[in-house]
């Protein structure tokens, strides 16, 4: 009499494959909660799945679309903020490599984003931008450079760096607030 309760080898595939082989109930459930999450990323931008991470959601986001909307865009706000378009995208650019750089806090390693700081602060990150009337507003001031240096650990002088960072890209970004349209 042969053992009707004998577990079928799964070897030749996936975990994943295994998983759902043995499971069939657990695809239709996981299936119904990835179209339910694509449907509202569809209607409303964001599923309740990016809630728990709001942080590394816009953190991904907005880089990304500050850079499309330089590289698309068919309008700027013309004044003597942004005499040329050309200003215009270079400056979405740098906003969206400057909001990368500390929005890395918690997805890449601090190392490489200590590598960015260093760009952005020795000022080769802003070199497209240097001509414009609004440059002084990327940069650190003096209390806040003497803050990082002086900060005892590697860690705290990161940390430091960052809210600075933060601190000048979010003051920049709420003056062009009404500008970022195509």
């Amino acid at each position: 009499m042969k053992n009707k309760n004998k577990k079928i080898p799964l070897y030749g595939f996936s975990y994943r494959t295994s998983y759902y082989l043995k499971r069939p109930w657990k695809f239709f459930r996981d299936l119904h909660i990835l179209l339910k999450n694509a449907y509202h990323r569809m209607r409303y931008g964001y599923a309740w799945v990016d809630l728990w991470n709001t942080d590394t959601y816009l953190g991904t986001l907005i880089p990304n679309m500050l850079d499309d909307l330089a590289t698309r865009s068919c309008g700027w706000p013309e004044g003597e903020d942004y005499p040329k378009p050309e200003d215009w995208e270079a400056d979405l650019h740098v906003l969206a490599r400057l909001w990368r750089i500390f929005s890395r806090d918690f997805i890449t390693d601090k190392d490489e984003m200590w590598e960015e700081f260093t760009h952005y602060r020795d000022r080769s990150i802003l070199a497209p931008i240097a001509h414009l009337p609004f440059y002084n507003d990327y940069l650190l001031t003096e209390e806040e450079c003497a803050a990082i240096d002086a900060a005892p650990t590697k860690w705290e002088r990161i940390d430091t760096a960052m809210n600075a960072l933060r601190a000048h890209v979010f003051l920049h970004m709420s003056k062009i607030w009404y500008s970022l349209w195509d």
